[in-house]
């Protein structure tokens, strides 16, 4: 399992595993560089996510020319065209064999230096204050990481059945419960029905652990030994989230005296305070004989596997 840092009232989420060794700045080709390039399957598009990550940590990387970055992603395979020979990007980009191995070989050491220092992103361990009106990632319910504003707003447009939207002064997504509207919205405002909110809750990536292993199609998912869920996923059915729409969320939030999370412990919007557990996920096997296998560590609740972080470990 990997080590977890706790910090205030954040986890932080998984480090990153390299998978390259950092290689120098001589001239010499790598030996196992191909001659010609193999060729790539377009099968990745039911997970592009490794992608959009891999591209965020080049376009942090300093001082990085657009020649660069375009040699590089032609040499990792990542544009349209599949990957790249050095002979290839050489002729294309009207440049020497030589000159094209340099680059690539230049862009990877400041790659993989950017991805092992890149900050990783953190998951919120207390639930928000009262009165708190948008999600902690800024982002909308939609795609905001803050699963715990989310289940916390769902539980308050329980008891009202309706929930208002708008942007604040700063472009932020904000959100309240409100009762029964009896008048079309404000401009810019919209209005959301509880079972919307329930639905938009129901999707969200938090889930998508338990989905991927009631449908697992190939990918390879290891728990901890011996490890036993408070909510387990049996026979491809997932009572869970069978039943969302009844579902209770933060039932401890009231508790007397209140709930306090122990060191080491996250927040599950339904479990309440719970020790993670890292659950490790890999595509299947014909991804890695295709050379375009990933593999993920999960950190997730320990009693319903709801997914606080998800990081890419390694790919080939």
């Amino acid at each position: 399992m990997c080590p977890i840092d706790f910090e205030d009232d954040f986890l932080s989420s998984v480090p990153l595993a390299a998978n390259h060794e950092v290689e120098d700045n001589s001239t010499e080709f790598p030996d196992d560089y191909p001659s010609s390039a193999p060729p790539v399957a377009n099968n990745e598009d039911e997970d592009e996510g490794w992608l959009a990550e891999e591209l965020e940590y080049l376009a942090a990387v300093p001082d990085l020319s657009e020649l660069e970055r375009q040699v590089f992603i032609a040499c990792m395979g990542w544009g349209k065209e599949g990957i790249k020979t050095y002979d290839e990007i050489a002729q294309h980009f009207k440049m020497t064999i030589a000159e094209a191995g340099s680059i690539e070989r230049d862009v990877r050491r400041r790659f993989l230096i950017q991805k092992q220092c890149f900050k990783p992103k953190r998951f919120h361990l207390a639930p928000p204050a009262e009165g708190t009106l948008s999600p902690r990632d800024g982002d909308s319910i939609k795609e905001t990481s803050d699963v715990l504003f989310l289940a916390k707003l769902l539980e308050e447009v329980r008891a009202t059945g309706w929930a208002e939207s708008w942007r604040d002064q700063n472009d932020g997504h904000c959100y309240m419960a409100i009762t029964k509207p009896e008048s079309v919205a404000l401009k810019g405002h919209h209005q959301l029905k509880l079972r919307t909110l329930r639905q938009i809750l129901q999707e969200h990536g938090y889930w998508g652990l338990r989905r991927l292993i009631a449908l697992p199609d190939g990918h390879k998912i290891e728990l901890p030994p011996s490890h036993a869920l408070r909510h387990p996923i049996q026979d491809g059915s997932d009572r869970l989230l069978e039943e969302h729409l009844v579902q209770c969320f933060h039932s401890w939030a009231n508790a007397t005296p209140p709930v306090i999370v122990p060191a080491g412990h996250v927040l599950c919007p339904v479990c309440g305070p719970m020790a993670p557990i890292i659950a490790t996920v890999s595509s299947p096997e014909v991804t890695w004989q295709m050379m375009c296998g990933r593999a993920y560590d999960y950190t997730c609740c320990s009693g319903c596997l709801g997914v606080f972080d998800s990081r890419l470990t390694t790919m080939n």
